[in-house]
């Protein structure tokens, strides 16, 4: 156990930060697939409704935006440095049209 009292983390040593992204163009697409279950790659099930491709496509096609009521709003665990640690694919819903 560290001295936060989390047990059996790789976290770097320093300060780690959230930070909230209004786009995949805050990852690269090489270090979203070193995120479980993002790529082929991945000793995770791959989810291919969680890679970097398709979210993108549903941001660049207009899909998921302000005005479809479904903001991106996706998390960013990072170290000190800007090293991704970890991530959350969000979004903020303005309206319930149905869904």
């Amino acid at each position: 156990m560290n001295q936060h009292g989390n047990s059996g983390a790789n976290l770097p040593e320093g300060e780690i930060s959230i930070r909230v992204t209004t786009g995949m163009n805050a990852f690269t697409p090489a270090e979203w697939s070193r995120l479980a279950g993002t790529s082929h790659d991945s000793a995770a099930t791959y989810n291919p409704f969680m890679s970097h491709a398709f979210l993108s496509s549903l941001e660049d096609s207009g899909c998921v935006s302000a005005n479809t009521g479904w903001l991106p709003q996706h998390l960013r665990l990072e170290a000190a440095d800007g090293t991704l640690l970890g991530a959350v694919a969000c979004y903020l819903k303005s309206h319930s049209q149905g869904e």
